[in-house]
């Protein structure tokens, strides 16, 4: 399966969508850097039940996924509320 990495997540709207529409993604690493932003996304992966599905990793940009072979999409960052 192909492993997907939301880079700079916030509340996780992108690492979410991808999960709910592409049935053939294996796992989703989604990283930030603040951790404000990975309680916003956890309750969001809650509330998906997607907890098998995505993974968050608290740390700079690529840095937590330097052991990991993921494709990588990236935003500049939108979405402030609960999706």
């Amino acid at each position: 399966d192909l492993a997907v990495a939301d880079i700079g997540t916030g509340t996780g709207v992108l690492a979410i969508s991808i999960a709910l529409g592409c049935t053939k993604t294996g796992k989703i690493y989604a990283t930030d850097l603040f951790d404000s932003a990975i309680q916003v996304e956890k309750k969001n992966i809650a509330k998906y039940n997607l907890a098998g599905k995505v993974e968050i990793e608290k740390g700079n940009l690529f840095e937590p996924l330097l052991d990991k072979a993921v494709f990588t999409e990236a935003t500049d960052g939108y979405g402030t509320e609960l999706i």
